[in-house]
């Protein structure tokens, strides 16, 4: 769970919010010629002072982080080469520039992205930790998520199957009498219909037989009651 009132969504910056390579093209060819190879014999432009003030956005990624923002508490995390201190700053003017006031302060810098807390992770390496990241890594231009559009409608589509699955939580005890299993998205405990024995609302809502609470819902909804859905379901209601 968060302090947040809404599930928490990271945005990674290079190849995701940033078109790093419009970057690369504004630099003079004397200047990259200097950043074309390092110790691993690859190209380091991301060395280069000054190249990540030059990025534009990535096709769709402002208007997506706008669509997204109204479901959920986002934040960018990004990472900024070691041995290119403008980097950073120049990443957070990027941010001030691009974004409205105030989002800046939603900046996060970290190479170890895996100890972050939140619900999803839109990134497009799994090098800092990612796989590892305690919710859900949205690996973006993967062939499940090329591009924007197909993130945002993800990321709105499961918001409104929690909104949807949480009407089934009310006046419900019909439906729940004919599951097969139910469970709580609250305390996550998951039981037989047939250990419910408290209601409310003249008997139509059930309360969970573990933590008293009208948090329950039952696989008759059409929802998936399993610990990852609950999970979800949780962090989204509580």
């Amino acid at each position: 769970m968060n302090n947040y009132a809404k599930p928490i969504v990271y945005f990674d910056m290079d190849n995701v919010l940033v078109d790093f390579q419009s970057g690369v093209d504004k630099i003079p060819a004397e200047v990259k010629a200097q950043y074309e190879c390092d110790a691993k014999g690859k190209p380091h432009y991301d060395d280069i002072p000054g190249i990540f003030s030059k990025m534009e956005p990535f096709k769709g990624a402002i208007e997506a982080v706008k669509k997204i923002s109204a479901e959920y508490e986002v934040f960018i995390l990004t990472t900024a080469p070691w041995n290119n201190p403008s980097a950073w700053s120049d990443k957070l003017e990027w941010v001030k520039k691009h974004f409205p006031k105030e989002f800046h302060k939603r900046v996060i810098i970290s190479h170890h992205k895996d100890l972050l807390k939140g619900d999803f992770l839109i990134d497009d390496r799994g090098d800092k930790g990612q796989s590892d990241f305690e919710g859900e890594w949205i690996e973006f231009g993967s062939k499940e998520f090329p591009d924007w559009p197909t993130v945002t409608d993800y990321l709105l589509n499961d918001v409104k199957k929690l909104k949807e699955a949480h009407d089934h939580s009310f006046k419900n005890k019909s439906e729940l009498m004919k599951s097969k299993v139910c469970g709580c998205f609250n305390c996550l405990a998951t039981f037989n219909p047939k250990e419910i024995v408290n209601f409310v609302d003249d008997g139509k809502t059930a309360l969970c037989p573990e933590c008293g609470i009208d948090s329950v819902i039952g696989d008759a909804s059409g929802y998936p009651v399993t610990n990852e859905f609950l999970n979800k379901m949780c962090r989204y209601w509580f």
